[in-house]
């Protein structure tokens, strides 16, 4: 093993009782503690449509994807004529590092294994909820499943507390729950997200050496 291989290998990083893959793992760990988010690391696999397995990172049993709602015939170009029906709370999400460059034949497969929202998030927890208009511009963020949009953004509503993952426009800056204004530009989200990129595990646990 070279020493580059040494520097870009996960790290396996022990944190509240989980063994985790990788620090970047672990540091959304910390961050959906901080903000009181129920967790579930690796919770199961899906088989895809080749036949190979896939574990979604995590799964947040009380987060809302957008309204809640779920397109069943999209209607027109513009979206008129859309039909939709009720979805639960519950989301997935898939973890990437910062480096991440999209690689349409791994998220074809993995969307493949499952029907539930899969979102996709790429860097630590300040690169990909907070920070995510400082890298060039960039909102790497991808609702995955069912296939939507990119520039996902990750939103928490003070009042009660709901969780929403939505597209990132004016427009959806409200709590499904609620209807009380919300966005990503929180300060306890920013606190959580800051605290979260900079924790540090081998204080924590002494497995982390």
């Amino acid at each position: 093993m070279d020493a580059e291989e040494l520097v870009t290998r996960p790290k396996p990083t022990w944190y509240n009782n989980y063994y985790f893959r990788s620090k970047l793992e672990a540091k959304w760990a910390v961050f959906f503690d901080l903000m009181k988010i129920k967790w579930n690391y690796e919770p199961e696999q899906f088989t895809c449509k080749d036949g190979s397995q896939y574990t979604p990172d995590f799964f947040l049993p009380d987060a809302i994807l957008r309204e809640g709602l779920e397109i069943i015939e999209p209607g027109d170009f513009d979206g008129v004529g859309a039909t939709y029906k009720k979805r639960g709370p519950g989301v997935y999400f898939e973890i990437k590092p910062f480096s991440y460059i999209t690689d349409h034949l791994y998220e074809e497969r993995i969307l493949s294994s499952m029907k539930m929202p899969l979102i996709l998030f790429v860097g630590d927890p300040l690169e990909a909820v907070v920070n995510i208009h400082l890298w060039n511009g960039e909102n790497k963020n991808i609702q995955l499943q069912p296939w939507w949009d990119n520039y996902m953004v990750f939103m928490y509503c003070k009042d009660c507390n709901t969780i929403k993952v939505d597209f990132d426009e004016g427009n959806y800056y409200y709590c499904p729950k609620c209807n009380a204004p919300i966005d990503w530009k929180n300060h306890a989200i920013s606190h959580a997200a800051e605290v979260a990129r900079n924790f540090r595990f081998q204080f924590y646990d002494p497995r982390n050496k």
